[in-house]
């Protein structure tokens, strides 16, 4: 009997090692998940974690430090005191003094926690001081790209604020963008979008871009990562056909300048093909280009605007796309094992020619809506023989599967 109550005695002393040794790995694997959590700043998260009493004392239990969360009225003052100082605006102020990461974040979990307040006035008013802000520091940030030697950290800093608004817009927060900042930031990103593609549409940048890109060293946000934040911001707000957006489009005749974009953004296209340099500048970017593109042209001719779509026409990119564009035969080439999921659909096809197709289509769709356009594309397809040139490639991939099959 005793030297049964030993051996028991002494598994249980085991069970309770392994226990306490378990319990351990748990507790260092859970300091890892939440140190990681606050280091990802997810805001929803945070949120929780930060006004939650019963996980905020089970974490302190743990020696785990949840952050302290700023609310409206400490992020007006930080945002006041940055206004207050920014005519002096210097490059290392910009880069070392002004915490972005940490701001945004605690705006988005303030406006995802009070989401009913927001509409209150006084709510609005301090939010816009903080856009205000962003907006500043986005104007001093550009304004250095030119001279800085910390590019790569200004555009950092740059996506930051950018994917801010697109956040904003995405949640639904869209007027508090838009009305409290009065169209500025709209003004804003077309003007950098056409800065942006208009260096981007000029050889010598696009060589000296993607020698850049080509660099296996180079992993920081570029100009063109930045655009697509841009473009998707432009996209979500075409998608509105709010009375209020379109009249702001259409006085700075972006119905013209998306015309014009999208021609730079072929020609850039073009010249990353013949130059093989796919993986390294179209492999992650190229399907969000894709999509912003087509669904802006889809929203512009969907518009309820005859202005944006007259603008548009001045372009002359039916000409471009019926002339050149539709016949373009240029391939991506990129083996299956450098591609990551989202680039799957793409691999292996003719881009500019698919996309050309896709806006084709959508012209012929919207012809009631879109007239002008849909006569000038009847005309271009006539003049450059379209159909013939489609039946032809009919019969050759039809002789091309005989010989196979023989």
């Amino acid at each position: 009997i005793e030297e049964s109550r030993l051996k028991s005695r002494l598994i249980s002393d085991i069970d309770k090692k392994e226990e306490r040794e378990k319990e351990t790995m748990l507790v260092i694997e859970m300091k890892k998940f939440f140190t990681r959590v606050f280091d990802l700043r997810e805001p929803k998260m945070f949120r929780e974690l930060s006004t939650n009493y019963d996980a905020r004392t089970l974490l302190k239990e743990n020696n785990i430090d949840v952050p302290h969360l700023q609310e409206l009225p400490e992020l007006v003052v930080i945002a006041e005191n940055i206004i207050a100082s920014g005519i002096s605006f210097t490059e290392d102020e910009i880069l070392n003094k002004c915490n972005l990461n940490e701001f945004c974040l605690h705006f988005k979990a303030y406006l995802i926690h009070h989401n009913p307040e927001i509409a209150y006035e006084p709510n609005m008013k301090n939010c816009a001081v903080c856009l205000e802000m962003l907006g500043q520091i986005a104007d001093a940030s550009w304004n250095y790209l030119k001279t800085s030697k910390n590019v790569r950290k200004l555009l950092s800093l740059l996506k930051v604020i950018v994917e801010l608004w697109d956040w904003i817009l995405s949640e639904g927060y869209w007027e508090l963008l838009i009305g409290t900042m009065k169209g500025r930031v709209v003004e804003w990103i077309i003007n950098k979008l056409s800065l942006i593609f208009s260096s981007c549409g000029k050889k010598e940048e696009m060589l000296n871009f993607i020698s850049k890109i080509s660099d296996p060293l180079q992993t920081s946000v570029t100009l063109l990562d930045l655009s697509i934040n841009l473009q998707h911001i432009v996209s979500s707000l075409m998608l509105r056909n709010d009375p209020q957006i379109t009249e702001l489009l259409e006085n700075m005749a972006y119905g013209e300048l998306f015309g014009d974009h999208l021609q730079m953004q072929y020609e850039y296209l073009k010249l990353i093909i013949d130059m093989g340099q796919e993986k390294q500048g179209i492999l992650n970017i190229y399907p969000d280009m894709d999509f912003n593109r087509v669904t802006t042209f889809d929203s512009i001719l969907n518009s309820t605007s005859k202005k944006l779509k007259t603008q548009f026409f001045k372009s002359k990119f039916i000409e471009r796309l019926t002339a050149d564009y539709v016949k373009d035969t240029r391939k991506f080439a990129i083996s299956a094992s450098e591609i990551n999921l989202k680039y799957v659909a793409f691999r292996q096809c003719y881009p500019i020619r698919n996309e050309s197709i896709l806006l084709i289509t959508s012209i012929l769709k919207h012809k009631d809506d879109s007239f002008e356009l849909y006569t000038e594309l009847i005309q271009r397809i006539h003049r450059h023989q379209i159909v013939k040139h489609e039946c032809q490639i009919l019969n050759n991939s039809v002789k091309s599967n005989e010989q196979d099959v023989q």
